[in-house]
């Protein structure tokens, strides 16, 4: 056989092949890992065997620890998309650095962009900080704030994530009758 005969069937075999690649699954959620940590432990921890941690800590001591949660490889591969989709990778590494929802000055009307002020909450229970790291194939990022609250900025951009972890796990009977963690306290 000359080559000019096996170039048309060289070329047909790695059509063959870009063809089949195209066709293949979708990548599997077993590369997506996560740790959602409060100070310096990890309340959620996801690793790239699809399997989950939890944690329940009080005044620095673990009080409640579940480990080798199998998590639903559906709703990870969900987790993946919300993570991609909620813009979770371009987030500012500090959530303080978040652009602020509208300047409501007290001299402003209410309006839908400053509602009129209805309550004042003074606490002095500030937490430590959070921090949660995802990482997605060739992709990783960790975000932080303060004292486990959000403002309205960081909630738009962090709670529907937040909220899809803990349902993750929440399912689990042993995270579902862990006891409550104790508020943070100095």
């Amino acid at each position: 056989m000359n080559t000019a005969s096996l170039l048309p069937r060289a070329a047909a075999f790695a059509s063959a092949l870009l063809l089949a690649g195209c066709a293949a699954a979708p990548a599997s959620p077993r590369g997506l890992r996560l740790q959602l940590n409060q100070s310096d432990y990890a309340v959620y921890r996801i690793e790239a065997d699809a399997l989950g941690s939890y944690e329940v800590r009080d005044y620095d001591e673990t009080v409640y620890l579940t480990r080798r949660l199998p998590l639903d490889e559906e709703k990870l591969q969900a987790l993946a998309h919300l993570a991609q989709r909620s813009g979770f990778y371009t987030l500012p590494a500090d959530l303080a650095d978040l652009p602020q929802e509208g300047d409501c000055s007290a001299e402003q009307a209410p309006s839908a962009a400053c509602p009129a002020l209805e309550h004042i909450v003074i606490t002095s229970d500030c937490g430590p900080d959070w921090r949660l790291r995802i990482s997605d194939g060739n992709r990783s990022h960790e975000v932080h704030w303060e004292c486990g609250l959000l403002d309205a900025a960081q909630r738009k951009a962090l709670q529907p994530l937040l909220a899809a972890i803990d349902a993750l796990f929440a399912e689990h009977p042993t995270v579902a009758n862990a006891p409550p963690p104790r508020r943070w306290r100095r």
